[in-house]
């Protein structure tokens, strides 16, 4: 499988979720931190403890709720800490990719 059809990636306990782009899951063995690694130079954030998302399948960004949109009709809560973090890829892409952020 490539990593482009990963939407997210999901942690449960020391298991990880992968949720690709045709709805389907896989159950993965390893934790999130390992896929983590893995996805350090490609286009994967890290947006909370529980949530690693492919950047490319961003939709909207709700600044003021802290919440991210996906492709297919996916909402995931961005924690605190790495709010800033996803603001700034967001505006640092804007001109590369046509984004959304609701203040």
């Amino acid at each position: 499988m490539h990593k482009s059809h990963i939407v997210y990636i999901e942690a449960n306990e020391s298991y990880t979720w992968l949720h690709l782009q045709d709805g389907s899951k896989m159950l993965s063995s390893k934790p999130i931190g390992y896929h983590e690694q893995n996805m350090e130079n490609t286009r994967f954030i890290r947006i909370h403890r529980s949530y690693l998302i492919n950047f490319s399948c961003i939709k909207l960004y709700e600044l003021k709720y802290r919440l991210v949109h996906l492709k297919g009709d996916i909402t995931l809560p961005v924690s605190f800490r790495k709010n800033r973090l996803l603001s700034k890829m967001i505006r640092n892409q804007e001109l590369k990719m046509p984004l959304q952020i609701a203040v």
